[in-house]
């Protein structure tokens, strides 16, 4: 009976050790460690009371495995909440601040010791990204230059800088225009293709809408006006992206 009653010792000398020893620590295990460490012990004791109790009463051992299983499972639940409770205490909390890279972008303070994380750095020369930074704020290192035309910074490989001012000239070329009469308005663009509006005079109700494509970059018209337009044939010939032609061939 020694052993059945130091089992109940023990299973009382758990809860009493996770729920009410918060500021106990040894060699460095919290309670919830030493509390895990102790329910293995609470665990070995349950079983070798089933063993002796098997040698004098089988059905008096069978009614304490359910006891056995409830303590593996509690096991289970003190080990995980173990662990949270020690990758909590190895998190640092840093201030909130923020340091203003020379690329533009912030970064903040990182543990272990609460220091400002690295800028963004090239990955090539190690050249710190956006200290190229040209006259109008272009960054060169990541491919911007500034486009005169449209008063802003692009990249050429993503939209073209003269590509209004080639269409607004074969649009005045094909109606015998000056190129200050032609309004163009883009509403969809990359560095191939182009589509929007053009009306001839600031206020005038002439015009309508265009396409236009770059083939061997030179800015071409692929359609423009009021009147009907060949879908089946621009889907052939050219190779427009589906969003630039809602609206032409919906």
């Amino acid at each position: 009976m020694a052993i059945f009653f130091g089992q109940l010792v023990l299973n009382a000398l758990w809860s009493i050790i996770f729920f009410g020893s918060p500021s106990l620590v040894i060699n460095g295990l919290n309670n919830i460690g030493i509390a895990f460490f102790e329910l293995i012990i609470l665990w070995l004791a349950i079983l070798a009371t089933i063993i002796a109790f098997y040698k004098i009463s089988k059905p008096a051992a069978w009614l304490l495995v359910p006891y056995i299983l409830w303590v593996s499972f509690a096991g289970y639940l003190n080990y995980s909440i173990w662990q949270l409770s020690v990758n909590n205490e190895n998190q640092v909390s840093c201030t909130m601040e923020a340091k203003l890279c020379p690329d533009g972008s912030y970064v903040g303070r990182v543990g272990p010791s609460c220091e400002f994380a690295a800028c963004p750095e090239s990955a090539e020369n190690g050249l710190i990204l956006g200290g190229d930074k040209d006259a109008h704020g272009c960054i060169g290192s990541a491919g911007y230059s500034w486009c005169e035309a449209k008063q802003k910074c692009l990249r050429i490989f993503e939209e073209d800088c003269l590509a209004e001012e080639k269409i607004k000239s074969l649009l005045a070329q094909k109606y015998n225009k000056q190129i200050s009469e032609v309004f163009l308005r883009i509403d969809k663009e990359n560095a191939k293709y182009a589509a929007g509006g053009v009306s001839f005079g600031e206020n005038a109700k002439e015009g309508g809408a265009f396409l236009a494509a770059k083939i061997n970059d030179e800015w071409e018209l692929v359609y423009d006006g009021n009147g009907s337009i060949d879908c089946a044939a621009i889907k052939q010939n050219y190779e427009f992206p589906a969003e630039m032609l809602v609206n032409f061939c919906d």
